[in-house]
């Protein structure tokens, strides 16, 4: 009987470690506020990781908001161009996305959005409704550096706002 158990407490301990074991969950959320960069002219290259942005100019921050906890961004002097350029570099500290979704929403009713996640689009947005847009965003995040960039459409220049929820496995 002694033997039975032990052969059955052996088995646990292989089966217990060959499972892979998750580490800590992470979750990183990014907003639109005045640390993202943009410019009124489009650049090759501006949607991509390592596009260096050091010379942009960060956004201003609007009153009001279209998206809780997200500021409404605009060009920030006061002649306002018909299009402008936004983008924002940020880290995943991860080894492995478990999932990352965006939620954006203009406030003007005649804008546009075209959004991209390192150097793929991932949606057009327009003001149909005051109501912010889901998209999906989990296949195109990686670990490392990752940027959200955004060519803007809007007659308003606070008409727009941005936030995403990423969790990912944090690497130990």
């Amino acid at each position: 009987m002694k033997d039975l158990w032990k052969g059955i407490l052996i088995a646990c301990l292989l089966v217990a470690s060959s499972c892979p074991v998750m580490g800590e969950v992470t979750k990183l959320t990014i907003n639109s506020d005045s640390s993202w960069k943009c410019i009124n002219f489009e650049n090759e290259g501006w949607t991509s990781e390592d596009y260096d942005d050091s010379w942009w100019e960060s956004a201003k921050t609007g009153y009001g908001n279209v998206i809780e906890e997200s500021w409404n961004i605009g060009y920030p002097t006061e002649i306002v161009p018909k299009i402008v350029f936004y983008r924002k570099s940020f880290e995943i500290d991860g080894s492995d996305i478990l999932n990352g979704v965006l939620y954006t929403g203009l406030y003007d009713d005649g804008g546009n959005i075209e959004l991209y996640v390192n150097d793929q689009r991932v949606g057009d947005v327009t003001a149909k409704t005051r109501e912010p847009e889901q998209i999906d965003i989990t296949s195109f995040l990686h670990p490392g550096t990752n940027v959200f960039a955004a060519k803007v459409s809007i007659v308003d220049n606070w008409g727009w706002a941005l936030t995403s929820a990423i969790r990912y496995d944090k690497e130990t």
